[in-house]
């Protein structure tokens, strides 16, 4: 079901909880409608942008998007860069400190764990992702 994108950053601050597999299943489906319900728009999206405060993201690659379940940032590396983002719950762009490369602990749609390096792009939407998971905003 397409969500609405939430704006309040009374919701958008708060930290989201860790979630199990079959819950995760049901916010990843409606994650997945409403991302491509914006598909000019969105890189990323985060639970807590549809208003379920739960640790689910879905990311682009390309033309598709791909679930992480309780993503965690184990590792950042590479010096920090400025990253011009733009977010769907908020107005405009805004500068951003990045890390160039990012080692993640997550499950995937099927609850298989992993932990992956991500770099460039890929990179970049994630950790905007797992801010919208700490309630952190750029």
């Amino acid at each position: 079901m397409v969500r609405e994108i939430i704006k309040d950053e009374n919701i958008l601050t708060q930290k989201s909880e860790r979630v199990e597999l079959e819950e995760a299943k049901e916010i990843i489906s409606d994650l997945l409608d409403t991302a491509k319900a914006h598909i000019d728009n969105c890189a990323g999206l985060a639970a807590p942008q549809i208003g379920v405060l739960k640790k689910v993201v879905v990311v682009r690659d390309g033309n598709t998007f791909f679930p992480m379940i309780n993503p965690t940032i184990i590792k950042r590396t590479g010096s920090q860069f400025n990253s011009k983002e733009g977010c769907l719950s908020l107005e405009g762009e805004r500068i951003v400190k990045r890390h160039p490369s990012i080692l993640v602990s997550y499950q995937d749609h099927s609850g298989k764990k992993l932990t992956k390096t991500f770099n460039s792009s890929l990179s970049i939407i994630i950790q905007h992702e797992v801010d919208h998971l700490n309630g952190k905003l750029i």
